[in-house]
């Protein structure tokens, strides 16, 4: 075989080659995913366990999702499924877990693109997420807080309308020490009521000048204090789930 077609036959191999080698997430592809939180409220007190993935075009993928979900250091068993569409232009899958999500739960979501318009291609991407509260630091800290927030309901029933309403704003202080969150506040407020009975309305309508918000979250609980006869005080009964955030 002369140079020229030994050449040739090098040439075609390595094209071959070139061919069945996977494509990597390096070579100038449009192959990019965005991992973001999708834990949205399903029901009154409980979030979904959701991520969406959003793709950099619209072409067609293959994709293993893999997550690391740890409580209290116990790795949790999980399934998911998938949910394929499209936003903006761009492809897009909602992939939901059936574990839940607890306070301090570690999470790490690792996703494995394994094709691409039906292109055998490598690419891995993971974000890894601790599940805490909204304006609460998972970290040991002690800082300023400023807050503002309303709470308002309204209904009819047989007897007439309904509300009752609810808001304050305040600034103060939070700290926290392990797992215990404490946050004092002075402001002030509003509280509104109105009662509809058979026998008329009842109206109320205050104007609170002088309010101090105290909350301890215990793990994530939000806790109220009880005092005893001698006024040491304890925590006890939960009142209410913490929400979560990424």
């Amino acid at each position: 075989m002369n140079a020229s077609k030994r050449l040739m036959a090098v040439s075609l191999c390595a094209l071959l080659m070139a061919s069945l080698a996977p494509v990597n997430a390096e070579s100038g592809q449009p192959l990019s995913v965005d991992i973001t939180a999708h834990w949205m409220g399903d029901g009154i007190d409980e979030n979904a366990h959701a991520y969406l993935l959003m793709f950099g075009d619209n072409g067609s993928y293959v994709i293993e999702v893999v997550l690391d979900h740890q409580r209290n250091g116990t790795l949790l068993a999980n399934a998911h499924g998938l949910e394929w569409g499209s936003e903006n232009g761009l492809r897009t899958v909602l992939v939901t877990f059936n574990t839940s999500l607890d306070w301090g739960d570690e999470l790490t979501l690792t996703v494995s693109v394994t094709s691409h318009n039906g292109d055998a291609v490598e690419m891995q991407v993971s974000r890894h997420l601790v599940v805490g509260q909204w304006n609460q630091p998972m970290a040991d800290h002690e800082v300023l807080l400023s807050s503002s927030w309303s709470l308002e309901q309204a209904y009819t029933n047989t007897t007439g309308p309904q509300r009752f309403a609810l808001s304050f704003t305040g600034q103060g202080w939070q700290e926290r020490i392990g797992d215990v969150l404490h946050a004092s506040e002075l402001g002030n407020g509003t509280f509104a009521t109105l009662e509809s009975t058979v026998d008329g309305q009842s109206d109320l309508d205050l104007v609170l000048t002088q309010v101090w918000k105290n909350e301890t979250v215990v793990a994530g609980l939000l806790t109220h204090q009880v005092f005893d006869a001698q006024g040491f005080g304890t925590l006890e009964t939960t009142l209410m789930d913490g929400d979560t955030e990424a």
